[in-house]
């Protein structure tokens, strides 16, 4: 068991410190109870060389964790779960009873080019999967279906909806926080997906709720979201 607690950080500084400390008595008074003795070298695996292994053994663990964190590694084995349960997302619905104005903006959208507008999405599409991992990835769920609207400088715009109608959805999307299913966003003729650096310094945003990330310190949040 004590090469075993040797793994956790805690248990590896603290019974480095007692055994420091208390080496030459443990050695004295272990020596004479058989079964119980105490190396008299701290460099041997059940003394101090075992607590250096332990921490060494988490300094290279959460070294790695953090370097597939940043790379991209979260990100990627959520593409592939996606991607693996691609054929069970609902078909896109093609017989929706769109009103007027909605299909004069797909199409003024459509016929636009990137460069006249500030924001463009175009088709835009996002399933969730409701499960709660790869071995139970749930059954998936149409959040916004086909949206498309183009917005130019100094234009205010509102998204209306009823509650479940994909409004957060798709600013989440906007913001890059989820990912489409499929669709494009550009952003001043930036594609999204491809610039997500130089478009994240060109969005400035207020969540309906959480407003600020906990997990991160204040000037952390002010140099994200600035």
């Amino acid at each position: 068991m004590n090469l075993l607690f040797k793994l956790f950080p805690g248990y590896t500084v603290s019974a480095g410190v007692v055994f420091n400390s208390l080496h030459h008595k443990l050695v004295d008074v272990r020596s004479v109870h058989k079964g119980w003795e105490v190396e008299a070298t701290p460099w041997v695996m059940k003394n101090i060389l075992g607590d250096l292994t332990g921490i060494g053994i988490n300094c290279l663990f959460w070294f790695l964790l953090l370097a597939a964190i940043e790379s991209g590694l979260g990100k990627k084995c959520k593409e592939l779960i996606m991607c693996m349960n691609k054929g069970r997302f609902p078909e896109p619905k093609k017989d929706i009873d769109y009103d007027d104005d909605v299909l004069d903006e797909e199409y003024r959208v459509l016929n636009t080019p990137d460069k006249n507008l500030q924001i463009k999405v175009s088709n835009l599409r996002k399933v969730y999967l409701r499960g709660s991992g790869l071995l139970n990835p749930g059954e998936p769920l149409c959040a916004v279906e086909n949206l498309s609207f183009g917005l130019g400088r100094g234009e205010c715009f509102g998204l209306l909806g009823v509650n479940g109608a994909g409004k957060s959805t798709t600013f989440k999307i906007l913001t890059g926080e989820e990912e489409p299913t499929s669709g494009s966003i550009k952003i001043q003729g930036m594609d999204m997906n491809k610039n997500f650096q130089k478009c994240r310094k060109l969005i400035g945003y207020c969540p309906q709720y959480n407003a600020i990330f906990e997990t991160l310190s204040v000037k952390e949040n002010i140099e994200y979201f600035a």
